[in-house]
């Protein structure tokens, strides 16, 4: 309802704008010396604009409602597979890592946040390389001895919030950066990890 009226106020607040442009071109036609078929034509054409915006602006409204049967709903959770670990860890190669199901969900209210969660640890080898980059590819910061990384089943690292992040930007299924090995928990991925 909030955004509903949100929506109205910024339509009718566009809608004022563009009929004030309209009375502006009018009367800059009248005031040039101009005939009145150009002034009308300036006018009209940005009544047209005006109507046109309206209609874009109010089937877009629609269809961010939750009510619309034909819009589908982004996944807020996904079930995914890699090793939490320090850095540092996997530069000195002394630990093996421990590969888990990790529960990541979107914050409805802030799609920026992520949560993640660990849920049950998986019985799986450790990648023949594991990929040692100075950076996440993802964000492109550097790494500090410190930084919490993740690391998939197919060896590349990243921050553990930038490869969650990752999760919900995948359009198809959740695969690796780097590489696009999927990296989701659901049972034909964990016969190929």
């Amino acid at each position: 309802m909030a955004a509903t009226q949100c929506n109205n106020r910024k339509l009718l607040q566009w809608g004022l704008v563009l009929m004030l442009l309209s009375v502006l071109s009018v009367s800059v036609g009248i005031f040039k010396g101009a005939s009145w078929a150009i002034g009308v034509s300036a006018a009209m054409s940005v009544l047209l604009f005006m109507l046109l915006f309206v209609i874009v602006f109010t089937k877009t409204a629609d269809s961010a409602g939750t009510g619309s049967p034909g819009v589908t709903v982004a996944q807020k959770e996904f079930h995914c597979v890699w090793a939490a670990c320090k850095f540092r860890e996997l530069q000195a190669c002394v630990a093996r890592p421990i590969f888990s199901i990790v529960c990541v969900t979107s914050d409805q209210s802030n799609r920026c946040l992520v949560v993640c969660r660990q849920l049950d640890t998986v019985d799986r080898q450790p990648p023949a390389k594991i990929s040692c980059q100075r950076a996440c590819a993802c964000c492109l910061d550097d790494y500090h001895l410190n930084t919490d990384v993740a690391l998939l089943p197919c060896g590349h690292a990243y921050h553990q919030e930038c490869i969650a992040r990752w999760c919900f930007s995948s359009v198809k299924q959740v695969s690796c950066p780097t590489c696009r090995k999927p990296f989701e928990h659901t049972a034909s991925t964990m016969t190929s990890l």
